[in-house]
């Protein structure tokens, strides 16, 4: 008959063990009867009084497989908002959208980050894992980025579960799995790590962490296994650690605290006092172990204060704007902050109240502290108070908890004054875990007095977790966008510069793109709303050189370069070697048409930088613009040298050459350009110009063609750049410009004979060459094509008149009107013939409704006037030419003189 086996439990239930207590020399000097008699049934204890083997091994499976998935269910319904948030401009653009070195996965790129400091951090595993989102995504879908942070949280969790549920199986077994679960959930859905979480530039944050914890755990296992293959596997993770974020340096230290809450690192007062008199404190192998650890702590500390004082790549991109931080303050007020902010870190990991993405310095009155700080150290002391009376106490948990907690957070405190903000929340991430353990602790220590409060307790974690699930569910939406972001911080702490700066330069990118869509409506309101947070800004700090400058910007965007100049010119008074306002300055001084005064400014820019491309670019094109040929032609050399990116100047240098009548190089560009670019209409357009001015009308013939077939919708640009030759006629008198211009018309007419357009055009300016034999031909053919056409039909009621065809004119404008009721011109021109023939009642009526469709109409007051004035009304004619006066027309005063008093 076989034996009953008895399990394990069993054996553990209630039995006697004798042990002894021996000294250096392995003496006993004390022995011991010790009966294990748990004040609580186990979770296992309960189940094995059922004798059911198989409800134990449910419950093991239990532990083992599904919790991670209820962990990792809970913290995607916490992050679940994340998935579809954009990119924000807060370090965002750093790390990812503006970053040109994760653009490629190559090794030279991932070389690059391995040796060099990224915004005075060395984190070259974080950029490696951009550099593999952008290779599946580039940047068109944010929600990978966020994904792959909300995995890796999820990942942490787990990990958080795995390793307290092994520290904490050390030292006590039946509550090692409540311990486990509780701080895990909190970990994973605490509103504190929505910052690391759901913002992508804190990538740093979660990945150390995945490494940090996973070395921990490995860490654990070898002290089980006493292998020394997970003693070097966790050494490895731990570089790993330190190459996702500099802040892993900390492990080290949360080895000893381990060892020392597990037993391995005895502080007892008996093993004290022997240290003092055998100078044998504990196991050497537990400190040889730990070198190591130390080593790589101590040198990637160095590697972060170095990182400090780093060059930053691309800081001219970032560093318009003060942050409010960052500032050099005396070593008490240091002191008194960094109490501040540890007491703020404390009370917001029990209760996560008032977090925002910024928690600003305080605003001094008179540069005096506020009094409240003066308070914090006494938060501060009494932690060390409860530290050292729980330390004397053997009350390990709450010694390791707070020592843990204060490890992990010291670094990011304002001590050294080398932190932007006085709070950061995804500091709180890995130190978050210990203060979990200690609201555990209180829970068995309150159950240990009350057995009672079971249920209580029970039902306090249930909401106490749902509650957080809930506010962290809702925190992502901060994280949507950059506005939400900066309206949150805004709402909170309105006096933050870098939030009303980032809001507006949000407000600013989304007026581009809708600008670039054609929907000028929402442009002109995002501009709008921009310049009101750049003003803003302004109002904070005056001096602030980003404010000034984008606010130039968006005003040079809304069509007023006259107060972007005001703007520009204030950032050179404040700063006069930022070279980027120069360059500013030339682009809104070409909007004023003023060329010159443009071309001094880019120049400034190129001796403040002289690899400055826009500069080089945009002088280029303004020495264009006033014929300075040759000079634009060495500014676009220059950029075409430098890099084949800019291999889309050769249609400029192009330009330049056929300007000066360089043909042969002019043609050479073009071929140049098209080995990069064949779906471009400007290099066949521009070879038909010069073939045309070679006689080779077949060449030419050839290339109109193929406008005519690949681009026929280009005929709008050709004839757009017709009219800014025919602008300048008008503007300077120059015949040659308007024989520029008709030259260009009549190629828009060979790609498109049957344009209304085109035709229209070519009537105009033939009427401005005297040719109106012309001028009719063309807007003949013109209304032949479109009878209904009262552009058409204005122009050539004008051209009629000119010839001394009065009558063909008013039937032309009369029937211009028909069709378009809001024709001013029609109204305007047949007003001038009726006042020219004497039918001043009826002028009067022409001008009059001229005025109603524009009421700032000056040359319809003034003419208006003069039928008035034939009508013998003169102080209804006085009155009008005053009103022409006013509204800028000075030949108002000849007749104001000669009729009016």
């Amino acid at each position: 008959m076989a034996q009953k086996k008895t399990s394990n439990l069993d054996k553990h239930k209630n039995k006697k063990q004798n042990y002894s207590v021996k000294n250096s020399d392995n003496k006993t000097i004390k022995h011991v009867t010790h009966i294990d008699n748990s004040e609580e049934e186990t979770e296992y204890q309960s189940i094995e009084k059922k004798s059911d083997n198989e409800i134990i091994n449910h419950i093991k499976k239990y532990k083992l497989y599904y919790i991670p998935v209820l962990i990792i269910i809970l913290t995607l319904l916490a992050y679940i908002k994340a998935f579809d948030n954009d990119f924000v401009n807060w370090d965002d653009d750093r790390y990812v959208t503006l970053n040109p070195y994760i653009t490629e996965f190559s090794w030279e790129n991932i070389k690059y980050f391995f040796s060099n400091f990224y915004f005075v951090m060395y984190i070259p595993l974080t950029m490696v894992s951009y550099m593999i989102d952008y290779s599946f995504v580039g940047l068109s879908n944010p929600s990978f980025y966020h994904i792959h942070n909300i995995l890796i949280h999820s990942i942490n969790s787990v990990l958080v579960f795995f390793l307290v549920l092994m520290i904490i199986k050390k030292i006590s077994k039946e509550k090692a799995f409540f311990y486990a679960l509780i701080s895990a959930l909190l970990f994973a859905i605490h509103p504190m790590h929505i910052q690391s979480v759901s913002w992508i530039a804190e990538r740093k944050d979660v990945l150390y962490s995945m490494f940090y914890l996973a070395s921990l755990i490995l860490y654990m296992i070898y002290i089980q296994n006493n292998k020394m293959k997970f003693y070097f596997i966790a050494l490895f993770l731990f570089l790993l650690s330190l190459f996702s974020k500099t802040q892993a340096v900390t492990l080290s230290i949360s080895m000893v605290l381990i060892d020392y809450l597990i037993g391995r690192i005895d502080l007892s007062k008996e093993n004290i006092k022997r240290f003092f008199s055998e100078k044998k404190f504990f196991n050497e192998r537990v400190i040889n172990e730990k070198i190591p650890f130390f080593i790589l702590s101590s040198f990637f500390g160095l590697l972060a204060i170095f990182a400090i004082g780093g060059q930053e790549p691309l800081a001219e991109s970032f560093s318009t704007v003060n942050t409010s931080g960052n500032e050099s303050y005396p070593f008490y007020e240091n002191v008194l902050y960094s109490c501040y902010s540890f007491t703020h870190y404390v009370i917001k990991l029990f209760i996560p109240y008032n977090l925002s993405a910024i928690h600003p310095f305080p605003q001094k009155l008179d540069n005096v502290i506020p009094l409240k700080y003066w308070l914090y150290p006494i938060p501060v002391l009494a932690l060390i108070a409860t530290t050292i009376w729980a330390f004397i106490k053997n009350k390990k948990i709450i010694v390791f908890s707070i020592l843990f907690f204060t490890a992990n957070i010291i670094l990011v405190l304002q001590l050294a004054s080398v932190q932007n903000f006085l709070i950061s929340e995804h500091y709180a991430y890995i130190p978050a875990i210990s203060l979990s353990i200690l609201l555990v602790y209180f829970h068995f220590k309150l159950l240990s007095k009350f057995n009672n409060l079971k249920p209580v307790l029970n039902t306090f974690w249930v909401l106490y977790i749902a509650i957080l699930t809930i506010f962290s569910f809702y925190r992502n939406d901060v994280w949507q966008n950059s506005s939400t972001l900066w309206d949150d911080v805004i709402k909170k702490y309105p006096e933050v510069i870098v939030s009303h700066y980032n809001r507006g330069n949000y407000y600013q990118e989304q007026g581009d793109f809708a600008a670039a869509e054609g929907d000028n409506e929402n442009a002109v309101k995002y501009y709008s709303e921009a310049i009101k947070d750049y003003t803003n800004t302004l109002e904070l700090n005056p001096s602030n050189i980003g404010g000034l400058s984008n606010r130039g910007i968006t005003l040079a965007k809304t069509g007023n370069p006259a107060a972007a100049v005001v703007d520009f010119n204030k950032v050179v008074k404040i700063d006069s070697t930022y070279g980027n306002v120069f360059s500013n300055l030339g682009n809104a001084l070409i909007m004023l048409n003023k060329w010159d005064s443009a071309i001094i400014n880019y120049t400034k820019a190129l001796k403040l930088k002289p690899d400055f491309d826009d500069a080089h670019y945009n002088r280029g094109t303004a020495y264009n613009s006033v014929g300075k040929y040759t000079e634009a032609i060495a500014d676009f050399t220059l950029l075409i040298n430098k890099s084949d990116e800019f291999n889309k100047l050769f249609i400029m240098r192009a330009m330049s050459y056929y300007y000066l009548s360089d043909f042969d190089n002019s043609l050479l560009d073009i071929e140049n350009y098209l080995k990069y670019f064949q779906t471009d209409y400007l290099p066949y357009y521009f070879r038909i110009l010069i073939y045309r001015q070679q006689n080779k009308n077949d060449l030419a013939n050839a290339d109109i063609e193929i406008i005519k077939n690949k681009f026929p919708d280009r005929i709008t640009n050709i004839l757009t750049d017709g009219a800014n030759y025919e602008l300048k006629g008008d503007y300077t008198g120059q015949q040659s410009y308007y024989l520029q211009a008709k030259e260009i018309y009549n190629i828009a007419f060979l790609i498109n004979p049957q344009s209304v357009e085109c035709l229209i055009k070519l009537g105009v300016l033939n009427g401005k060459l005297n040719s109106l034999s012309d001028a009719i031909k063309f807007l003949n053919q013109a209304l032949e094509i479109d009878a209904n056409n009262s552009e058409a039909l204005t122009n050539r009621g004008f051209a009629k008149d000119l010839s001394g065809n009065k009558a063909g004119a008013i039937e032309d404008y009369t029937k211009a009107i028909s069709i378009n009721d809001k024709a001013i011109l029609a109204y305007f021109n047949r007003g001038i013939v009726y006042n020219l023939t004497g039918k001043y009642q009826l002028a009067l009526a022409d001008f009059t409704k001229a005025i109603e469709i524009e009421p700032n109409y000056n040359l319809a007051y003034l003419n208006r006037g003069i039928s008035y004035i034939k009508l013998n009304n003169s102080e209804l004619a006085c009155s009008d030419w005053q009103n022409s006066l006013n509204l800028g027309n000075s030949q108002a005063s000849y007749y104001l003189n000669l009729y009016c008093k």
